[in-house]
């Protein structure tokens, strides 16, 4: 009997096992557990109502330029969280490779006759309750669409979920006296908290500002970007200089002049996901 807490601390085989998460790490996961066994019994579910592959084109992947950053930054809070949460599956989802790999695997399987019985997914449900069950673990369940309730029996519980973003003490400390919005600290486009007081230095946030900066604050792709911009506040001068390349995608939804000469581009989702991973 084991409950995993996390992907990350996922290891041996299991008999039976109930795999929650709709992204990379429980896709990697199912995979390898199909792989190396055909007797182990899964479910794999997540809260989503698919099993979203990342939306990776040319056109995505403008939101993770420099120039969007800074536009996103000047947007509401509101319409900032509208946008993370609609473009969420640019960073959170499943590589069409593996998707398609998995898909293969599962379809021949089903065609010769040892898929049967061993191997479920379900998407559009909640865990609802854990608790121990003789040798193992029941996982109490609610389907999002209906409200019906079901469980299952596994002897595993792996959860690829994700990780919950959280304040260390030390930090709740150093932003005593910090402007908040909505709960979080507001931030200047060079990542630095603004207070409300005077404080004896710049204190900068890098990977905490998702909402404040966008989805890409998270991302690699532009920490280059985000320590340029670091810099340059704590020399006081463009040491390093804001070039932006040309944006392809460029959506004017504001009647605010004051916005539209400061350059601001209101920027809209167009792709909603329900539900986390």
């Amino acid at each position: 009997m084991q409950l995993t807490i996390s992907s990350g601390r996922y290891r041996k085989q299991p008999s039976m096992c109930s795999l929650w998460g709709g992204g990379q790490s429980g896709a990697e996961i199912t995979e390898d557990i199909l792989t190396r066994s055909v007797s182990t019994q899964i479910t794999w579910s997540t809260s989503r109502s698919n099993f979203f592959a990342i939306d990776d084109n040319s056109f995505v992947n403008e939101a993770y330029t420099p120039a969007y950053s800074r536009r996103f930054h000047a947007l509401p809070l509101q319409q900032r969280r509208d946008i993370v949460e609609g473009e969420m599956l640019t960073s959170d989802g499943i590589s069409v490779d593996l998707c398609n790999r998995l898909y293969e695997m599962l379809y021949e399987r089903s065609v010769d006759g040892t898929l049967t019985d061993r191997f479920r997914v379900l998407p559009s449900v909640v865990v609802k309750g854990i608790t121990s069950h003789k040798m193992g673990w029941r996982v109490d369940l609610d389907e999002i669409a209906t409200q019906r309730n079901s469980c299952i029996l596994v002897d595993r519980i792996v959860l690829a979920t994700g990780f919950q973003p959280r304040t260390p003490p030390f930090l709740e400390a150093l932003l005593e006296g910090a402007c908040m919005e909505d709960g979080l600290p507001v931030l200047g486009p060079d990542y630095a908290v603004r207070f409300g007081r005077p404080v004896p230095g710049p204190i900068y946030l890098q990977n905490q500002s998702r909402v404040q900066h966008g989805l890409q604050s998270a991302n690699l792709s532009l920490v280059a970007y985000r320590n340029s911009q670091i810099i340059n506040s704590l020399l006081g001068r463009p040491f390093y200089l804001n070039t932006s390349g040309r944006q392809m995608i460029q959506v004017y939804a504001t009647s605010d002049a004051s916005e539209r000469d400061a350059g601001v581009v209101a920027m809209r989702s167009t792709r909603q996901v329900s539900g986390g991973t």
